[in-house]
């Protein structure tokens, strides 16, 4: 078969610009092993993000060859943190560990200064943590009927705390007083640090938040936990009752920790943090303070992972304008 010269150039410099791509993405991955790798943590320290990070790290180290340093950039329900990575180069230096209210923050904060899904590369979720629903031994509530009976007879909204607006918590407790039929007020905070103190004493006796933080706050004389916002009750507390058993049939609020990068990353370097992030999971010590910490691990793809926060996004975004929530 004949090939003119003109096709021969076209195919040449073709397999010149594909060779030359390669060798990018290549260069790319090589450059990603170059100094210390950071963490970016989208809430303070002492929370469900934060521990899980830091769960986490030293095995990264040990996979990836870098230090691994954990940065906590909190603020905005998380958005803070996420706009860094969101705006740093795509080499793999700067991994975003961020809370599921990422999913919910478009529905919410309507002038973000970054898109979710154009901005972000998903790389795993890594741990589930259902919100648990904590109240203050003060209410005299020791189950969901007795809690909803209590705001019934209350002449004011009962006030619930959250680690911030568009979180999860915010919204299981939106989800609370929309079946339960009761009026519930808002409180956000910026993180677990700093609603624990104002829950412990009772100013803000009820607290929608991930599973680890609330059940270390449940004990004699300090919170009572009510029920857990999950279909099934969890593995390392089946004591404690799901909210759905207890007459809100159907209940639940999705919550976990995953794993981020900015969305221009080649393929190998998102492919060689996955690898390392799923041997960390898998590694006994971080296994035994993940469960410690009540945090069960995931296990995702980046496809599946992607997939999942698209169809997350929407769904926020309808259950935020039915309900008429916003920011201020």
């Amino acid at each position: 078969m004949h090939i003119s010269n003109s096709t021969a150039r076209r195919r040449t410099v073709l397999a010149g610009s594909l060779g030359l791509l390669a060798a990018g993405r290549a260069g790319a991955a090589a450059a990603f092993l170059t100094r210390a790798l950071r963490m970016v943590v989208n809430f303070p320290p002492g929370g469900t993000v934060d521990r899980t990070a830091r769960a986490l790290a030293e095995h990264l180290a040990a996979q990836l060859g870098q230090p691994v340093v954990v940065e906590n950039r909190g603020g905005a329900s998380g958005s803070i943190g996420a706009l860094a990575v969101a705006r740093a180069p795509a080499d793999g230096h700067r991994l975003l560990i961020a809370f599921s209210s990422i999913s919910i923050n478009p529905a919410l904060q309507r002038e973000l200064p970054f898109d979710t899904l154009r901005d972000l590369r998903p790389v795993a979720r890594l741990v589930d943590t259902p919100q648990i629903l904590v109240v203050h031994p003060s209410l005299g509530a020791r189950t969901v009927p007795e809690l909803i009976a209590v705001a019934r007879r209350r002449a004011q909204p009962l006030r619930y705390a959250s680690v911030g607006i568009g979180t999860p918590g915010h919204l299981a407790g939106e989800m609370f007083a929309q079946q339960a039929g009761i009026p519930l007020e808002h409180v956000p905070y910026r993180g677990v640090g700093e609603a624990a103190p104002d829950v412990l004493a009772g100013r803000v006796p009820l607290h929608f938040v991930s599973f680890p933080s609330g059940h270390a706050l449940v004990g004699p004389g300090r919170l009572m936990a009510l029920g857990v916002a999950s279909a099934s009750r969890m593995g390392s507390a089946p004591q404690v009752p799901t909210i759905a058993e207890q007459g809100l049939p159907g209940y639940a609020v999705a919550a976990w920790v995953g794993a981020f990068l900015p969305a221009a990353t080649p393929d190998a370097v998102l492919e060689r943090w996955h690898a390392a992030l799923q041997a960390a999971l898998e590694t006994p010590a971080a296994r035994e303070a993940l469960a410690a910490a009540g945090a069960e691990p995931a296990r995702t793809t980046p496809a599946e992972f992607a997939a999942q926060i698209a169809e997350e996004i929407p769904f926020w975004q309808r259950f935020v304008t039915e309900r008429g929530i916003t920011v201020e």
